[in-house]
């Protein structure tokens, strides 16, 4: 099968950070390491989902709010608006 898609990603934690905020969903498998070398993937399903969650410093344990959307996001089957609002009113 034809390739569609190379992904490719690596994670690094701020130097004055005890916990990375940054959450990456590369399509199959949820990431959050203080140190990810980069990594390249082939994706060859002609739809697929992918999420970067980028850190907000200065609220309250960004980095579960961060890995939770990511875990919800790795689970939903396709991105639409209702599938969002129906997961966003799971987790309230």
């Amino acid at each position: 099968m034809e390739n569609f898609c190379e992904i490719t990603f690596c994670q690094q934690i701020g130097s004055n950070k005890r916990h990375n905020q940054d959450v990456l969903f590369n399509g199959e498998a949820v990431f959050q390491y203080k140190l990810k070398t980069t990594e390249k993937r082939l994706e060859n399903r002609p739809h697929f989902i992918v999420g970067v969650a980028d850190g907000i410093s200065n609220s309250n344990r960004p980095e579960k709010a961060n890995k939770l959307v990511m875990q919800l996001l790795s689970k939903m089957e396709s991105l639409s608006r209702q599938t969002i609002y129906d997961n966003y009113n799971n987790i309230r």
